[in-house]
């Protein structure tokens, strides 16, 4: 248990600075075991997988103001996704159920919020 909890120590640290301690705390106390969690995500196995997951949290809190896409992330994350030789391919009528997803999300999130529409029309 200690080492899962040094490992969400880490990414707590990383991500709420002095904060860390008590959101774990808060973790614990909401019933979440940070071990289970941990083995759960494939952390308490692969020390690795933490490193990554920390420059991906870096990667996206980095991103440039102004920008609606953060290119350079998108690209990468693509890159890896056709580098599991993964076919990500889906049926058209896949693509129309995510098109009225989608939709449908955007006018409920245009009535609920005080957020600009979209521009980019959905593919």
């Amino acid at each position: 248990m200690a080492d899962a909890d040094e490992q969400w120590m880490r990414l707590l640290r990383e991500l709420f600075g002095d904060d860390a301690e008590a959101a774990l705390d808060q973790m614990r106390h909401m019933g979440m075991d940070p071990s289970a969690l941990a083995q759960a995500s494939g952390m308490s196995n692969a020390p690795g997988i933490m490193d990554h997951m920390l420059s991906q949290i870096r990667a996206l809190i980095s991103q440039s103001q102004g920008e609606d896409v953060n290119w350079t992330l998108a690209h990468d994350v693509a890159r890896g996704v056709a580098a599991q030789g993964v076919d990500p391919m889906i049926s058209a009528a896949q693509a129309r159920e995510y098109r009225t997803a989608v939709s449908e999300a955007e006018l409920w999130l245009d009535a609920a919020t005080d957020f600009d529409p979209a521009r980019a029309q959905a593919a």
